[in-house]
């Protein structure tokens, strides 16, 4: 880890400490809700991911520069063939979940405008048409950034993708020239997914373990 090194800055270490514990990010943001204004949460919280994701890309980009030493070094001396454990999903998902952050930012931004224009006057911008979608998003970021994501073989999997994509059919369709309704459908699909990573996955473990005892109890 570049934080570990002696040459590492402030920032470095900052990063390092909060992609420990990305749930303080997640909670600040949220704090900053409260008493700004709500867009001001997601930008901070989309500054965070895009430095988790470049500390990934960055993971992914050091596994493969390195592979080449580690498999001359195991090939020839312990004569072994080291296999590379390089996975894009989790990078694909957290990618495609920014730029829906991105664009949720984008559509909140004119409440971070009016709030900096009367600033002066109230700390708060009311009323907060992003403070609820920052609250609801913060807490969804907080629990996806801490989970190893995503999970694929559990129940329902295939029936969140149908959901994503009727969607993004809605968001065409409806949302071309209604620009507000972008902010609570996006919202929703951020609820859905943590929901479905979240409580799914310990459900299905619940359900294919109950199969397991009873298939074991059948055979017996």
């Amino acid at each position: 880890m570049k934080a570990l090194q002696k040459n590492a800055t402030v920032s470095d270490w900052i990063l390092y400490g909060f992609g420990k514990l990305p749930i303080a990010v997640s909670m600040i943001a949220i704090l900053m809700s409260y008493h700004t204004c709500g867009t001001v949460g997601l930008i901070i919280s989309a500054f965070f991911y895009y430095f988790m994701l470049c500390t990934m890309v960055q993971d992914c980009i050091d596994q493969l520069i390195y592979y080449p030493v580690i498999f001359i070094k195991d090939y020839f001396i312990k004569g072994e063939k080291p296999t590379l454990n390089l996975s894009l999903t989790p990078i694909h998902l957290h990618f495609s979940l920014f730029l829906l952050w991105l664009l949720i930012c984008g559509c909140n931004l004119p409440c971070s405008i009016e709030w900096a224009r009367n600033f002066h006057h109230s700390k708060y911008l009311d009323p907060d048409p992003s403070w609820i979608s920052s609250v609801v998003l913060n807490t969804c970021a907080g629990i996806l950034w801490q989970m190893d994501i995503p999970k694929r073989n559990i129940k329902c999997y295939a029936g969140l993708s149908d959901f994503c994509v009727a969607t993004s059919v809605i968001l065409f369709v409806f949302c071309q020239t209604a620009l507000f309704r972008v902010t609570p459908i996006l919202t929703i699909v951020f609820v859905v997914i943590t929901l479905h990573q979240y409580i799914s996955s310990w459900i299905g473990g619940v359900r294919d373990l109950n199969d397991r005892q009873v298939n074991h109890t059948n055979v017996n």
